[in-house]
């Protein structure tokens, strides 16, 4: 908590703060955290703590025109995307950043599928020369993730595994594959390859085969177990008498404003 308070400090500019231990000792009577017992560990709370997991989950909207156009292109066999986070993660596909095999590792093994993919993080003009972008591959610097997420032709996510990321992938029901990188990414990505609807790879190990074979491991499982699974909890994290958003204003101005 003394790192937290040091850079609230400083991103604020301000000195003598209250720190966060002492808010939360002597002022803290409503927690409200981003979680649900569909996607995360469960664990016993008090009244003061309600669960709002999902808030910024909503149906999508109509894609750009030109996007539209493109995932619409796929056909039957859909679409990917893949995306590693906001800015704060952008440093894993930034050409300065990551040595040229990993970013030819992803375009080399989406040359050989039939699914269109929308890949975010990179655009034409930051790819070098000697690099071949696959006719099916769409780059972009900033896309759409929740329309995106919702839309009925999408197959598979690649993603960081971030929390809000996974919450539009189960709220969706799009199985994904997690490489996770850091703070809660790897328990995030954990706990949906053990319960059955993501499959969890590592940065350290990444082969064009390893991700080959996730990708076609979720797309074409016989069975297909993926997909069911997702499809299962899904609809349990949907199952809610109230969405999140409507639990948030309840119990912040009728339990506690109504005071």
């Amino acid at each position: 908590m003394s790192t937290v308070d040091r850079v609230a400090a400083n991103v604020l500019g301000m000195e003598n703060l209250t720190s966060v231990l002492e808010i939360e000792n002597r002022f803290l009577s409503l927690l409200m955290t981003n979680t649900h017992f569909s996607i995360n560990y469960e664990y016993p709370t008090p009244p003061a703590v309600v669960q709002v997991g999902g808030l910024h989950c909503v149906p999508s909207k109509h894609l750009p025109e030109e996007l539209e156009s493109f995932v619409n292109g796929s056909g039957d066999d859909g679409f990917i995307i893949v995306s590693f986070g906001v800015k704060v993660f952008g440093f894993i596909l930034k050409n300065a950043d990551v040595p040229d095999g990993i970013r030819r590792l992803f375009l080399s093994t989406f040359a050989r599928l039939t699914q269109r993919v929308i890949f975010k993080g990179e655009d034409d003009s930051k790819i070098k020369d000697d690099d071949h972008i696959p006719p099916n591959v769409k780059l972009m610097s900033w896309m759409p993730q929740v329309d995106l997420l919702g839309h009925p032709k999408i197959r598979l996510f690649i993603t960081h595994c971030g929390l809000n990321s996974k919450q539009e992938a189960v709220y969706n029901g799009v199985p994904f594959i997690a490489l996770p990188v850091f703070a809660d990414q790897p328990i995030n990505a954990q706990k949906a390859h053990d319960d059955g609807y993501a499959i969890r790879l590592d940065w350290d190990n990444l082969m064009e085969e390893i991700l080959y074979d996730a990708i076609q491991r979720i797309l074409f499982d016989p069975r297909p177990r993926y997909a069911r699974r997702m499809k299962q909890v899904s609809a349990l994290m949907r199952d809610q008498i109230e969405s999140p958003m409507d639990r948030a204003i309840w119990v912040v101005f009728f339990r506690y404003f109504s005071e």
